[in-house]
């Protein structure tokens, strides 16, 4: 009952600061047909986030239950005041409120129930988890920003901490202990994505059914890779590079579904989409931001909504968006730091193509205020040294070929290229265009693509001899620039060995083609828009990549797993909006084919969500699971070894502040860097491929793995005192792994020389030595 009662307390105060937040998020969003009530709980989280931060960050007050009202009293006012004349409730969009609501709240269930048929602060499978509960707490015991590095004693975190921040700040308000509010905080984001897909589909196409599409596309449905593996278990062999899995029926099939395979369908990269990270739900920052990814793709459609409908913008209103957008804009660079250049571009193109025009003169003015601002508002986190680990920029050498592609965005493709079709006034032209592509995909070889490319190209020339005679003069430049455009493509695909420019050339340069050639701009242009950042981030992943401490065959890692989920939203939402007016476009008979093969394509991209969550809840998987039935991510470590979790619990009761707690130094993927994960003290050294990633400092992480193995297994003392001053080390901790690890020797100096170490703790099998040596 008492995590009902957590649950209750934090669905409620999401709730306040959703309606707190609405008049100002319906006066920025005021011509769209839900006023901008889908966002409103994002707005207000992304604005009362940063107030709660800018008040550490500029040590006015210290983070806590005090600085957390300040800042809701802040927002309150700032709402109220900005959006007094929407405060009329009888004016609200109620229908389209309780549709929103109800949308979330059926999503948010939805996600607590997987939560706890999986909620465990794993340390293997979903890796991520121990580091990013480590920053909640690390957060939670901290005063000022940046907050301690619960892995790196003395340092800050050089990460970006902006998810786990909400989190602790929502934590602190709502007093959720840190271990369930980490399963409940997964549930919220996983339903605020739900809730502003289904916003952003529905505001732009006017129809509920989209909006449930949208929110389908962007958070339910996977790649085709789940079908693929179906097939090699029901043929028995190989099916498309995915090994067949043994089981004796289809239900075992399901429970013990091999669902690590499909993510690694990019060669030299992992990827997710957003219901499997929902489902590992480790918090990491790159999952938690899709809900606000959608939220700042819908303040710029509002934007451009608001124009489009002649609505005349004030300069207190065009103020009024500098400040939203910035703000949202610059949250991106503590959020997700990868995604803060993605949503400046994004922001820039959409003034530039759809022509949005604000109340001050010059197209680029508002945008570079916005960007300005999102720079200017977060400068502490800059100057912080956040995300120290990026080197520059790097050439991609192993890409994605075409099938690898097709596999990850078969469903997304098929809907927006045929809404190309459609859309083109040469229907049989941009047939041809994408003769090319559907042909090469069926073959492996590059010499056999070019080859069947070549003959594919004789549909665009037929149409010289097809269209009247007044028609060829007209659209004979258009004809011939996009054969000059296919034949470059093709060329560089071949040469290159870059198989996605048969894919993104066309459908990029097709969608700025009409998006100019349009004479009144609607929904359908922003699709087209979306389209094209689309096309620009897959292009982007095949021929730059972000220089960090990976090298080698996995020097595109990261790049592939944060850009390829932003490409998700951009193509999902895309994808969901096309069939709408894919559908409001064919004929019947055409309509009914269509369906047909998209039901297809939905199916089959269906199977690794449902199989990897049958899978994943089943409990056969030994280190996932292990203590179902509830929210407390931290219960399965009694499981594990009963004499931590009684010391864990010990030291998060009686010790305050951020004291330095020396363990046994980490080990990625194992139960180790567990007391410094559970109750966010910084010890000397944790997990250091982790560090090495955030901070590029492998002759660092080096020394402290042997400082901390030296000052565990010296038997002499005057050594051991110098190590443990050198990192301000208070607190000794000497449990199961320590014993395991290191020599009995070095250990019994503790215990042997009381005058500089007090046991403080002695309990379970574990000993915490407090340091008192001068």
């Amino acid at each position: 009952m008492m995590q009902v009662a957590y649950v209750a307390c934090w669905w409620l105060a999401l709730e306040v600061i959703g309606l707190i937040s609405f008049p100002l998020v319906s006066r920025v969003c005021g011509g769209l047909a839900d006023k901008g009530y889908s966002i409103s709980k994002l707005v207000g989280l992304v604005l009362l986030t940063y107030f709660t931060w800018m008040l550490s960050s500029l040590k006015l007050m210290p983070f806590g239950t005090i600085s957390i009202l300040v800042s809701f009293i802040l927002l309150a006012a700032l709402a109220l005041f900005l959006g007094r004349k929407h405060l009329r409730i009888a004016n609200w969009p109620r229908k389209q409120i309780i549709i929103s609501e109800s949308v979330f709240a059926l999503a948010f269930l939805m996600f607590l129930g997987l939560r706890m048929g999986k909620p465990d602060i794993y340390f293997s499978g979903a890796a991520d988890a121990f580091f990013n509960f480590a920053f909640i707490e690390s957060i939670l015991r901290g005063d000022y920003f940046p907050p301690l590095d619960p892995w790196f004693a003395g340092g800050s975190i050089p990460y970006y901490y902006g998810g786990h921040l909400m989190v602790a700040m929502l934590s602190e308000a709502t007093r959720v202990p840190a271990a369930i509010a980490f399963n409940i905080a997964g549930a919220m984001f996983a339903a605020l994505a739900v809730c502003a897909s289904y916003g952003v589909g529905y505001n732009i196409t006017k129809r509920k059914l989209y909006g449930f599409l949208a929110a389908f596309f962007v958070c339910i449905v996977g790649y085709t890779s789940g079908f693929f593996q179906l097939m090699a278990y029901a043929f028995g062999h190989e099916f498309l590079g995915l090994p067949p899995q043994a089981a004796p029926s289809i239900t075992e099939w399901l429970l013990w579904f091999s669902f690590w395979d499909a993510p690694w369908l990019v060669q030299g990269g992992l990827v997710h989409y957003p219901y499997f990270s929902f489902l590992l739900g480790d918090l990491h920052s790159y999952w938690m931001s899709i809900p606000f990814q959608l939220m700042f793709i819908t303040l710029i459609f509002a934007l451009y909504q608001r124009g489009r409908l002649g609505d005349e913008i004030s300069r207190s209103d065009t103020l009024l968006h500098i400040l939203i957008l910035g703000l949202c804009l610059g949250f991106f660079s503590i959020l997700n730091t990868w995604e803060y250049p993605t949503y400046m571009i994004f922001t820039i193109l959409a003034f530039i193509l759809l022509r949005i025009r604000p109340s001050v003169k010059g197209t680029l003015v508002l945008p570079a205020a916005i960007a300005a601002l999102s720079f200017i508002a977060y400068i502490p986190y800059f100057t912080a040294g956040g995300m120290s680990g990026f080197r520059g920029l790097g050439l991609v050498t192993a890409r994605t070929n075409l099938a690898q592609f097709l596999e990850y965005g078969a469903l997304f493709l098929f809907a927006s290229l045929s809404m190309l079709f459609v859309l083109s006034k040469r229907k049989i032209l941009v047939c041809a265009l994408f003769v090319p592509i559907l042909f090469s995909l069926l073959f492996v070889s590059s010499e056999q693509q070019v080859f069947i490319c070549a003959l594919s190209l004789l549909p665009v020339l037929s149409v010289l001899f097809i269209l009247p005679e007044k028609e060829i003069f007209r659209g004979v430049k258009v004809i011939w620039a996009a054969l000059f455009v296919l034949l470059a493509s093709i060329l560089a695909a071949v040469l290159l060995d870059f198989q996605l420019l048969i894919i993104v050339v066309p459908m990029g340069l097709l969608s700025l083609y009409l998006i100019y050639t349009s004479q009144s701009k609607s929904g359908k242009e922003f699709i087209l828009l979306l389209l094209v950042m689309s096309a620009a981030l897959a292009f982007f992943c095949d021929f730059l990549y972000i220089d960090d401490a990976l090298d080698g065959d996995w020097a595109r890692f990261n790049t592939v797993l944060k850009v390829y989920l932003q490409l998700w939203v951009f193509f999902g939402v895309s994808a969901a909006c096309a069939v709408f007016y894919v559908l409001n476009n064919l004929g019947r008979k055409t309509k009914v084919i269509w369906v047909i093969m998209l039901v297809i394509l939905v199916i089959a991209c269906l199977v690794h969500p449902i199989a990897s969550t049958t899978s994943l809840l089943s409990g056969r998987h030994t280190h996932w699971g292990m203590n179902q039935g509830t929210l407390d991510g931290m219960a399965y470590v009694e499981m594990v070894d009963k004499g931590d979790y009684d010391a864990i619990q010990w030291i998060n009761e009686e010790i305050a502040g951020t004291p330095v707690i020396l363990e046994a130094r980490g080990n990625p993927n194992l139960f180790s860097s567990r007391i410094s994960a559970f109750t966010g003290l910084p010890t000397v050294i944790g997990w250091g491929t982790w560090e090495v990633m955030w901070r590029l400092a492998h002759g660092e992480v080096e020394d402290r793995n042997r400082d901390v193995d030296m000052i565990y297994n010296t038997p002499d003392n005057d050594t051991a005192m110098e190590l443990l001053r050198k990192y301000d080390v208070e607190y000794i901790y000497i449990g199961t792994l320590e014993r395991e690890t290191y020599e009995s020797e070095g250990l019994q100096k503790f215990a042997a020389n009381l005058e500089d170490y007090y046991p403080v703790y002695e309990h379970g099998g574990v000993t915490i030595f407090e340091v008192r040596g001068e």
